[in-house]
């Protein structure tokens, strides 16, 4: 039987994967942020006048990059628990709430490179608004459409309690990151802390808070695959045009395997016909040495003999 590599089986059935994922891209978060405070040195030992690439307060950083790559992985995974949601039918199911997480981080992600937000900032400022230059108001605005969007998931994440406590996880690391960001705008929170201490503290939690709802949508899809193995490997191989692989237990392979050998036992082996490839063919008699067996040979094209016979009787004619 043909050994063919299953989607599911790519996919890590154990939580060691995801929690090696979180530690690592925590990691690069943290040595992001320890470099940007200690970029003056940097400069210094490395005889540049400022490395642009480490503020982490600008887009074009390093981690603006890293923030926007896994807004995008976000939309990803959620279009996927889409489209999932849609292939089992589940009635209990927000199949459509998983479609607007997946446009909202797409937003996000472009939002995060291509300056959205400033703009809104500047439309309401334009509009009248003086609260915070009309940075609350866009504030107000984003945490209105994600928590709308996010309580209508919050039923299917409950089914996986590691998601569940995840996106849980995650929404304490926004709301924390979006309080931190509000203060400093209005210089309550300078006085106790540092500025600089305060950008990275709301920077860090805000990617935690993407990294973390990554990983608790990454195992509802998880979980939504490993619901029915065969339907999604079906799905799989619609999509990309193949021949599904069915995932037969082990027991019955090694019980094919053993009536494969015996049919390949029972059968007689096919014997060629001496009487092929639309030519004639003699059949000479073998001598008492060999056995008396025929041996089958092909006719020699340079035998005249019967040619010779039809000549005679024809001289013979005349």
């Amino acid at each position: 039987m043909e050994n063919k590599t299953a989607v599911t089986d790519l996919i890590p059935k154990g939580l060691g994967f995801y929690w090696f994922v979180f530690f690592s891209v925590s990691a690069l978060i943290a040595l992001l942020e320890f470099a940007w405070l200690n970029e003056a040195l940097l400069c210094e030992k490395l005889w540049l006048v400022s490395i642009p690439a480490l503020d982490v307060t600008s887009r074009s950083g390093f981690l603006a990059w890293l923030v926007s790559l896994l807004f995008l992985l976000n939309a990803a995974v959620a279009l996927a628990n889409f489209r999932l949601g849609r292939k089992y039918d589940d009635p209990n199911s927000r199949v459509a709430a998983w479609f607007w997480m997946a446009a909202a981080m797409l937003f996000l992600s472009l939002d995060s490179q291509v300056s959205v937000r400033p703009t809104l900032c500047e439309l309401f400022v334009i509009a009248g608004s003086t609260a915070l230059n009309g940075h609350l108001y866009v504030t107000v605005s984003y945490v209105f459409f994600l928590g709308l969007i996010g309580t209508r998931i919050l039923p299917d994440l409950a089914r996986d309690f590691p998601a569940l406590s995840l996106f849980l996880l995650a929404t304490v690391c926004s709301a924390s990151g979006t309080v931190i960001e509000l203060f400093p705008a209005t210089g309550k929170l300078v006085a106790s802390i540092s500025l600089d201490y305060a950008i990275v503290l709301y920077t860090g939690l805000k990617s935690w808070a993407v990294l973390l709802c990554l990983l608790a949508c990454t195992l509802f899809a998880r979980r939504q695959v490993f619901r029915d193995p065969e339907v999604v490997q079906q799905w799989f191989a619609k999509i990309w045009k193949q021949t599904p692989v069915v995932i037969v237990p082990a027991a019955n392979i090694a019980t094919e395997s053993q009536s494969d050998k015996k049919t390949s036992v029972e059968k007689p082996a096919a014997h060629p016909d001496p009487m092929t490839d639309g030519g004639e063919q003699k059949v000479k008699a073998r001598s008492t040495a060999d056995g008396g067996r025929p041996l089958v040979t092909k006719p020699d094209e340079n035998d005249d003999s019967e040619n010779k016979d039809e000549d005679f009787d024809l001289s013979a004619l005349l």
